[in-house]
């Protein structure tokens, strides 16, 4: 087995495109999603409307040579590629120290004022949050957390330990709903019970 290939911060991010053939094999298609999410991978499938693509995959994994492996198994299933690239996870993972003047260049020049609050503060207090997470975050290190799961736990910790004007159940509904909108089946459960930890245990009442 090829050892794993992971950039040193974050996760990578593939980006596919494809066309159908006329004997694309749909069910190696699915095996193909489904195998690399059984490997601590997230793969979305939506349509394309152009002329270029029919559909498109953008699968996310700590394991570059795992998102070549899926892309070299869609093609072998009979999809045609017409435009892929490999990025890596948000900038937002990476805000930890970032400059003010560079986080605000980052954020629409109309967020209002508790999204930015919202930005730098994230961003200031990443390691206690991070650190919160981790402590209620039963049997799973804060790398196992799917970049997106992470940062809505940051947003809803922050609001939940540093302002009084936000109700508790309100950080936490909005951070199960933004899960089930945004995220993973499981996802929201995870979520709800990390937060839920955090606010009855008191490490995240605000100061």
């Amino acid at each position: 087995m090829t050892e794993a290939l992971s950039p040193t911060t974050g996760w990578g991010v593939l980006h596919l495109f494809c066309k159908p053939r006329p004997d694309t094999d749909a069910e190696a298609v699915v095996a193909a999603v489904k195998a690399a999410q059984g490997e601590d991978h997230q793969v979305v499938t939506f349509a394309v409307v152009g002329h270029k693509a029919d559909v498109g995959f953008l699968a996310l994994g700590p394991d570059l040579w795992r998102l070549r492996a899926l892309q070299s198994a869609l093609q072998g299933a009979g999809l045609d590629v017409a435009y892929s690239y490999v990025s890596l996870t948000e900038v937002s993972e990476y805000a930890k120290g970032m400059p003010a003047e560079l986080l605000d260049a980052l954020l629409d020049r109309d967020a209002k004022d508790f999204t930015r609050e919202l930005a730098y503060g994230v961003a200031a207090d990443q390691a206690e949050l991070d650190a919160l997470i981790e402590r209620h975050a039963v049997g799973w290190t804060l790398d196992r957390i799917a970049p997106l799961e992470r940062n809505i736990l940051r947003v809803a910790l922050y609001e939940l330990s540093r302002r009084e004007d936000v109700p508790a159940e309100v950080a936490i509904d909005e951070a199960v709903e933004a899960a089930k909108e945004l995220c993973g089946a499981e996802a929201p459960g995870f979520i709800n019970g990390i937060l839920g930890a955090a606010h009855r245990e008191g490490s995240a009442s605000p100061r």
